[in-house]
Formats: structure tokens, C-alpha cells, sequence
């Protein structure tokens, strides 16, 4: 699959001070990406149908360096970038109030990662892990920006951090160079034939994503799978064991594998704007069979009932304990 090029990009005021900045406008003007200025108030403004919202880059200036928690995958988020290429209908990013949808970098690399570094050295000899891909796909970017090799080496330098990130797309072959020294951990988001088929255009395929898990187990990163989102649907658990059979195949023998496994789940602000942005989905937005967990701020969040939660559990851990010796399940929700 070709790397990610924007249709537009809109430059924040100040991006181009920073040498990630400027090195990132050359390389769009070089592709013949038109750069125009961000409009005032941050582009909220700015109503892009969002198919041409998913086409436009944000060069940007992180203007917060406080970090978020991370929970359950880190202990905190590293903001690399916001925002995916990619069309999945169910991406829980649909949910974040006044997102228009866009793919948004930040140049201020030095100045985020020497955050991170203050961080580090508060907690340490505690290790700190960071997530960078809370918000994002840093991979589907990377080919642009080269910030994610960068945090992997940060990273390989500090012994009490560890870096995770999350992907879907191939990685380029700077960030498969980067001296990580065994602290950053590379995971391939993977999904039964369903889902994936039906809600996921625009990212790469199945037979892709184990090619990149394969990639980056060969340039000897710790590697781990996240299956998300699990969706319980006719013939699902076949589905999803027949997806496991073949992962353990691909990777024989592969050690200190972690799996992650998180369930569809929805809130009722995603519900309207992926109604809205995808009419046609399939989707299953209803409430029957699902449980409201609240969410801070009171938010309800609509999860599967613990009757089902306890069918996904028991079923994932069958399959990692019985195919993968040496892998371990970090947490099913």
C-alpha cells in the first residue's frame, strides 16, 4: 500500500519555526500538496465535507505539553499526532466533540519529548511507558514526518522509559532502523474477516498488517497484536479463532507476544456522527445486548452486557493460553 499523501495542508501559525515544520512543508511542496494557512480559532470554523477532511494534513504546534493518562495501555499519552487516514467506521475518534475529522501533526517534537524526559526523571527508577497512539496512527504519518523513529530512539536512550504505539499501516523502513534497544513495543491492530471487510476502507489488508507485525518482529521490537474492536456478530467466534490460527501460523515460535482485546462500544455522540458521516453503515449501533458504563464527566458509554464481556473473555483466553505459549493476554474490555 503507497504511503499516505494529503490532498491540502494547512499550516498552524508557528509550525514553520520549528525544523520538523520546515522540513515537512518542503517535503509536501515537493509532492505538490498545496499549503495554505490554518484558519483563526484553530480550523473549527473550517467545515470540510469529511472525506476531504480525511484528506488534509494539519501541521501544528502542540500548545499543551501536560500529559494525559493512558489507561489501560500506559501510564501516560505521548501527543506525536491526532487523527488517521484511514475510513473506519466504527474509530472511536468519531466520539471527540468538534473533531472535523482532518489528520493533525505536531512540529514541536523537541519540546515534547523533553516533557517526556522530565516525566521520566521524576518517576524513575519507577519505569514510565508512554502511548503514541492513543489519538492516532504515528505509522500512517511516518513516511512524512519521521517523528515516531525519533520518540523510538528517545526512548532506546532512556532507561526507565518504554514507548507503544499501535498501527495498521506498513512501517516505512527508518522507523524498522531505529535503535530502540528493546523499550519501544510495536503492535498491529487486527480484526476477524467481518469487520474488517465491512468497516474498514481506506486501511491496509489483513495479509498487510502480518506482514508489518512480521517486519518489525524482525527488526527484533517486542511485539504485541491488538484485536479491536471485537464485534459480536453472527459466526463471530469462528471468525475470531480462525483469525488467531492463522496469526500463531505467521508467527511460530515468536516470543514475548502481547495481545490486547478491546470490544466495540460506543457513546451516544459517536452514534450521531457516524450515523451522520457513514448513512449507510451496517453497524450495529443499538442498544439490545449492551450495558451503559459511565465515563468521566458522566458520559454513558454503551459496552456489551457482562454476560457477553464474560463470552469474549473466556473465548480470547483459550485461544492466546492454547496457541501462543509465550504470549501473554494484557487485559480484555
Amino acid at each position: 500500500m503507497p504511503a499516505w499523501t494529503p490532498a491540502l495542508a494547512l499550516v498552524e501559525p508557528g509550525a514553520l519555526e520549528y525544523p520538523l515544520g520546515r522540513r515537512l512543508a518542503a517535503r509536501l511542496r515537493a509532492d505538490g500538496v498545496p499549503l495554505e494557512p490554518l484558519p483563526p480559532g484553530g480550523g473549527r470554523g473550517t467545515l470540510l465535507p469529511f472525506s476531504r477532511a480525511k484528506r488534509t494534513l494539519v501541521v501544528a504546534v502542540r500548545r499543551t505539553l501536560r500529559f494525559r493518562p493512558c489507561p489501560p495501555s500506559a501510564d501516560y499519552q505521548l501527543p506525536l499526532a491526532t487523527g488517521c487516514p484511514a475510513l473506519c467506521q466504527y474509530c472511536y475518534l468519531h466520539g471527540i466533540p468538534h473533531d472535523p475529522g482532518w489528520v493533525r501533526v505536531y512540529v514541536n517534537l523537541e519540546e515534547i519529548l523533553s516533557e517526556a524526559a522530565r516525566v521520566i526523571a521524576l518517576r524513575a527508577p519507577s519505569p514510565t511507558s508512554f502511548e503514541a497512539a492513543a489519538a492516532a496512527d504515528p505509522v500512517a504519518v511516518e513516511p512524512l514526518t519521521g517523528a515516531l523513529s525519533q520518540a523510538v530512539e528517545f526512548f532506546g536512550a532512556e532507561p526507565w522509559g518504554r514507548l507503544r504505539f499501535a498501527t495498521k499501516f506498513p512501517p516505512p523502513g527508518g522507523l524498522l532502523c531505529a535503535r530502540h534497544r528493546g523499550r519501544t513495543r510495536a503492535r498491529v491492530s487486527l480484526n476477524a474477516k467481518t469487520p474488517l471487510q465491512r468497516f474498514e476502507p481506506g486501511a491496509p489488508g489483513l495479509a498487510a498488517r502480518f506482514e508489518a507485525l512480521a517486519a518489525f518482529r524482525d527488526a527484533e521490537y517486542p511485539v504485541g497484536v491488538l484485536i479491536a474492536p471485537v464485534m459480536v456478530f453472527p459466526g463471530w467466534e469462528e471468525e475470531y479463532r480462525r483469525l488467531l490460527r492463522d496469526l500463531a501460523h505467521r508467527l511460530h515460535g515468536a516470543r514475548d507476544l502481547t495481545f490486547e482485546v478491546i470490544t466495540f462500544r460506543f457513546t451516544g455522540l459517536s452514534r450521531r456522527i457516524i450515523e451522520a458521516r457513514f448513512p449507510s453503515s451496517g453497524l450495529d449501533l443499538g442498544q439490545e445486548g449492551r450495558a451503559v458504563r459511565r465515563g468521566p464527566g458522566g458520559r454513558a458509554k454503551y459496552v456489551y452486557s457482562p454476560e457477553r464481556m464474560e463470552g469474549v473473555r473466556r473465548l480470547f483466553e483459550r485461544l492466546v493460553s492454547g496457541l501462543f505459549p509465550g504470549g501473554r493476554l494484557e487485559y480484555v474490555i
